[in-house]
Order: C-alpha cells, then structure tokens, then sequence
C-alpha cells in the first residue's frame, strides 16, 4: 500500500523500490536510497 503524508510524500510500496523524501512517485522506504525489503 502506498501511505501519504501530511508533506504530500509517497511512502512505502511492497515492490521494496527505493525512496527518496521529497518526490512524490518514488515507492519505497523514504529516505534510504537502494534499499530493498
């Protein structure tokens, strides 16, 4: 599921993509570039 913030920031995604805060899209953990789960 993808979670929204207050920010408007995607957050989340069950593929494990990377995420960076800050771009909306961008699936994954925020924050922690090339991170998979």
């Amino acid at each position: 599921n993808v979670i929204y913030t207050f920010a408007g920031i995607k957050i989340g995604g069950d593929d494990g993509s990377a995420g960076y805060p800050g771009l909306a899209g961008m699936k994954g953990r925020p924050g922690i570039p090339g991170e998979r789960k």
